[in-house]
């Protein structure tokens, strides 16, 4: 893949292949700690019980540009199979870095007549440790 300005390369890879693609924009992940709260009838006291660290969800705007078809192609192709392949896979996030995860909700916006060889997705990723 070419160099493009403004943009940052990322990828994501399971059972040894990977895609990359360009990174546009990339929603913070929320951070914090998963909480329930307990209220008890008839009292001003309340419990807040700490389920551990909430995971993260990754939501990217991503662009492959090729300037080969058949280049553009085939990363087209190797980002959709790895996006359907069952199992947690290596997102390579350009800030946050690596992270366990398992894609979700993903969609292309489809453009039948691309002459620039380029194409959007809209990538959504679940921090996962186990599957």
């Amino acid at each position: 893949m070419s160099v493009v300005s403004g943009f940052f390369k990322a990828s994501y890879s399971i059972n040894g292949k990977t895609a990359f693609f360009y990174a546009r924009v990339s929603q913070e992940p929320q951070i914090g700690r998963k909480t329930v709260i307990h209220e008890f009838p008839q009292s001003d006291t309340r419990y807040v019980q700490d389920n551990g660290k909430i995971a993260g969800i990754y939501i990217i705007e991503a662009q492959i540009q090729e300037t080969v078809s058949s280049a553009y192609k085939r990363s087209i192709k190797r980002l959709r199979d790895n996006l359907e392949t069952s199992g947690i896979g290596i997102l390579t996030h350009p800030e946050l870095g690596k992270k366990k995860v398992v894609p979700t909700n993903n969609s292309r916006n489809a453009n039948f007549i691309s002459e620039n060889n380029i194409c959007n997705f809209s990538l959504t990723f679940l921090e996962s440790d186990e599957n």
